[in-house]
């Protein structure tokens, strides 16, 4: 993360506020499992995510004004530390998973100025 008032500077942090992130941050790099999957800009990450794990995260934040009985949540767990599966890592939890993402390593994908991911699909997509 780095911060706005500390141009030269960068700020890396396990920060899971998003709503922290956006205030603080230009820009946001998200990761899972060890791997960056989408980076961009603050605003554009969390208004228009690409990849399906920041939906998810985005997704999972509660929202004033909006009665919920149950947080948005990501089905099955992270694979441990060298043990990730091949191909995208986010894969085995990933709800627009096509057969191709177990067979290699995504290539990272710009999808507007300075805003890319590491998933072909973006919003679930047929690709770029």
């Amino acid at each position: 993360i780095s911060t706005r008032d500390w141009s030269s500077d960068v700020c890396s942090s396990d920060l899971h506020n998003l709503g922290v992130a956006e205030a603080i941050a230009d820009r946001i790099a998200v990761l899972y499992a060890g791997q960056v999957v989408e980076e961009g800009p603050a605003t554009a990450v969390l208004s228009r995510p690409l990849h399906p794990y920041t939906r998810a995260l985005v997704a999972s934040v509660p929202r004033m004004g909006h009665v919920t009985h149950e947080l948005a949540s990501v089905p099955g767990v992270v694979a441990a530390p060298g043990a990730w599966p091949g191909g995208c890592r986010f894969h085995p939890r990933c709800p627009v998973a096509r057969p191709s993402c177990a067979g290699e390593t995504p290539a990272w994908t710009t999808f507007a100025p300075g805003h890319g991911s590491r998933c072909p699909y973006p919003a679930g997509g047929d690709g770029a």
